[in-house]
């Protein structure tokens, strides 16, 4: 991962910042998923209670390049500035960006039917709808390919730290098992 380009996104008056963000990542997700799978990873520079309005894609020049000039721009033109592929400056921190997926009171359940032989009501009894995890952390919602279903795609950032961990990237361009991209 040495080059990265910058996407800002445009103010507009009509649509939220958060949604906006929110297609723009389902579109690049979908061009990672078909063109680039682990070769390109994402950071928010911006993220602080939301994602906020700039979204950070790294990945060698060649793979920026090809993305750079991917279909996946056709319909976010508008409401975008797409910067130009440099290289990552010497001398930077490296910062993990993963999803984090809560803990449903339903799957728990579903869980606990399966490995414990639990009857649905046993298992509601077992697990209430409090049970369900409740994560403070910057999300998206972003429209599930499988169920079409508008779900919370939570993202965490760690600090940043001064030595690189490599690793797998997801399709959603974010980082598996501790990988790390660089902050700057």
């Amino acid at each position: 991962m040495d080059h990265y380009l910058d996407i800002r996104l445009r103010a507009n008056a009509g649509i939220g910042t958060n949604e906006l963000m929110a297609t723009l990542f389902y579109k690049i997700h979908v061009w990672i998923a078909r063109n680039a799978n682990g070769r390109i990873a994402l950071s928010f520079p911006d993220m602080k209670k939301t994602p906020g309005a700039r979204l950070r894609v790294h990945g060698c020049e060649s793979d920026l390049q090809a993305f750079s000039s991917g279909d996946w721009r056709r319909t976010v033109m508008l409401w975008i500035d797409l910067a130009q592929v440099c290289p990552v400056p010497a001398d930077t921190r490296h910062c993990m960006v993963a999803r984090i997926q809560r803990k449903s009171a339903h799957n728990m359940r579903q869980r606990a039917m399966r490995r414990d032989g639990l009857t649905l009501e046993q298992a509601m009894v077992r697990i209430p709808d409090t049970a369900t995890e409740s994560l403070d952390l910057p999300y998206l919602y972003v429209q599930s390919a499988s169920t079409g279903q508008r779900v919370r795609f939570f993202i965490k950032q760690s600090p940043a730290q001064p030595v690189a961990v490599k690793g797998a990237f997801s399709a959603y361009g974010l980082g598996k098992d501790g990988a790390t991209v660089p902050w700057f």
